[in-house]
């Protein structure tokens, strides 16, 4: 009897999982949209015009460069390189100096990782906008 109630509850909670994660971001994709037309309305309220009220809620735009890839393989790569060198020692994956191994090969592709998107971000040329060079007026 607990073993079906053991795969029951797997295969329950496996099905529930995507419902409530959709149900999740429908809540909070509706929470979002109302809270920026609630913001909208106020800056609107305060003495800006319609636009410049949209303006300043607007999702700011992204740099146009994704390191997810880079990050995902970073990780991929140091946990490799971890379990090489637990193997390398003879440390069983399982105990806690192979997950130590693991752990630590991890975080030093994390900080790979992060040491090239440094070394790119430097390298690319900043972009200026007319924003950067006029603050906007006070009224």
């Amino acid at each position: 009897m607990p073993e079906d109630f053991v795969g029951f509850t797997a295969v329950f909670m496996s099905l529930l999982l995507p419902v409530v994660a959709v149900v999740g971001a429908v809540i909070g994709s509706v929470y979002r949209s109302r809270s920026e037309k609630e913001l909208r309305k106020s800056i609107v309220e305060h003495g800006a015009s319609p636009e410049l009220a949209r303006l300043l809620v607007a999702k700011q735009k992204r740099s146009g460069i994704s390191y997810g890839t880079l990050r995902g393989g970073a990780v991929l790569l140091g946990l490799g390189l971890g379990a090489l060198v637990a193997l390398l020692l003879g440390l069983p994956l399982d105990g806690l100096a192979g997950l130590v191994c693991l752990g630590m090969g991890t975080g030093l592709g994390l900080l790979g990782a992060f040491a090239v998107e440094v070394v790119m971000e430097k390298k690319r040329p900043q972009e200026k906008t007319d924003d950067d060079e006029q603050p906007l007026a006070q009224e």
